[in-house]
């Protein structure tokens, strides 16, 4: 009975060891400045935190932030596509647990921005052209374009009318 005693006192400070073990983990997102929640609380860069080993912790990031009304980049829209780890990708299903082994965690955004198109908003038979985004008519419109991606813009006057060019408007942020 005397030995059954010291192994239960060497396995508990063992296992006591590893819960007292501190490890740095950095989460951030990529592009950086996307927002991101660790536990409740809401961060918009890169942040270190220290987590015991194995305790749990709940990340999250709306699936889908849009900017176009104001924000840290006007016009741009992020989508939340999985997060990923030091240690491979992570699971959607949380809270991810600290793992001396884990060094970072990064949530991954798809980025569009909001391209707008102003031309004629009144009656069809009295427009002095027509206007053909990716092939298909349209009046004024706002559509969000994958970052990288090209729209292909037709013009096309009406009888009587002369298509003089594009205008565009001066940047208006990064």
């Amino acid at each position: 009975s005397m030995l059954i005693a010291v192994l239960l006192v060497l396995q508990g400070s063992t296992v006591l060891q590893a819960q007292n073990r501190i490890n740095s983990v950095r989460v951030s997102t990529k592009p950086d400045g996307v927002i991101f929640f660790v536990d409740g609380q809401e961060f918009r860069s890169p942040t270190n935190f220290l987590w015991p080993a194995g305790s749990k912790h709940h990340l999250s990031a709306q699936p889908i932030q849009d900017t176009a009304v104001g924000g840290i980049r006007p016009g741009t829209k992020y989508e939340l596509t999985g997060w990923s780890t030091n240690l491979g990708p992570a699971s959607s299903v949380w809270p991810i647990t600290a793992d001396p082994n884990l060094t970072y965690v990064e949530g991954t955004f798809a980025v569009s921005y909001l391209v707008r198109l102003r031309y004629y908003n009144g009656p069809s038979a009295q427009s002095p052209g027509r206007i053909y985004l990716n092939g298909e008519h349209t009046r004024d419109a706002d559509m969000y374009l994958p970052a990288g991606s090209t729209v292909k813009v037709e013009a096309y006057p009406n009888p009587g009318y002369v298509f003089a060019g594009w205008m565009g408007l001066p940047d208006s942020g990064p």
